[in-house]
């Protein structure tokens, strides 16, 4: 049977195309950032261990379109590895995995890791009929420079739901916030508009919390119920609890979080 794919290592020029598949492939779960070419020569070329024969493409044989790479570090850590989900999934992580092994065994490597995400289930076939097994991921740690700008990028993504159902001007108050963070959060939203913005303005409604619980409200570790029952937030008027829990939650990131080696160091 004619091979369907063709798999080569990195040249110079490849850059967009790989982060056109970066996009592609993980643009939908939390922790994901739109990386430029410098940012990835960075986070991939520019290790100490990485050389260009270590970074892996899979192609279409027929238009040369790129479906899959992967950058193997001589370490033994596989910094990236991306496949397109329109494409079939199977057989490029499986010709991803065979060369990057190859390629980690001739430069003397004694085991292969990399990061997936857990609810990929055709990355983790492929992974258990090679070999691998689950082991916890490094531990990150995540900190919110801008919560304005965090707060208005989650909004944004649910203007709709969040216009239809609300009409308020919400003012959240931030205690023992860092020196870098905004003390306060303004929205106003109603079925004509939604704004988020930290000049202050009248509100109808308002919200008292701590830096650490509204960080761990927006990343989804903490449920607003869960904050509210332990006295973390402070509602007022208290008629409008209901209605400020239910804010809440749709300003969660709501996304399963997936990183990819190369974000860590």
């Amino acid at each position: 049977m004619e091979q369907k794919y063709l798999v080569r290592t990195f040249r110079d020029g490849d850059e967009m195309a790989i982060l056109r598949l970066f996009e592609k492939a993980y643009r939908h779960y939390g922790g994901y950032t739109l990386k430029t070419p410098e940012c990835w020569h960075w986070c991939c070329l520019q290790r100490p261990d990485v050389e260009k024969e270590g970074v892996l493409l899979v192609l279409d044989k027929s238009n040369q379109q790129m479906l899959g790479y992967a950058v193997a570090g001589k370490s033994g850590n596989l910094w990236e590895l991306s496949y397109d989900p329109d494409a079939d999934g199977e057989e490029i992580v499986s010709l991803l995995l065979d060369n990057a092994t190859a390629y980690l065994e001739r430069k003397g490597a004694s085991s292969v890791s990399f990061a997936a995400p857990r609810k990929d289930l055709t990355m983790k076939q492929v992974c258990k009929e090679h070999g691998f097994v689950d082991s916890m991921p490094p531990q990150m740690f995540l900190s919110v420079l801008n919560i304005n700008s965090l707060v208005s990028s989650i909004a944004e993504k649910k203007a709709s739901e969040l216009k239809a159902k609300f009409d308020e001007v919400i003012l959240i108050k931030i205690k023992d916030a860092p020196f870098w963070v905004d003390d306060a959060v303004f929205i106003k939203v109603n079925p004509k508009e939604l704004v988020v913005e930290d000049k202050p303005q009248a509100s109808t409604l308002q919200v008292e919390t701590d830096y650490v619980t509204l960080s761990s409200l927006l990343f989804g570790d903490v449920s607003p119920l869960s904050a509210f029952v332990r006295r973390k937030l402070i509602v007022k008027p208290l008629s409008k609890i209901s209605k400020t829990l239910k804010l809440l939650s749709y300003l969660q990131i709501g996304a399963e979080w997936s990183f990819q080696l190369s974000d860590y160091g």
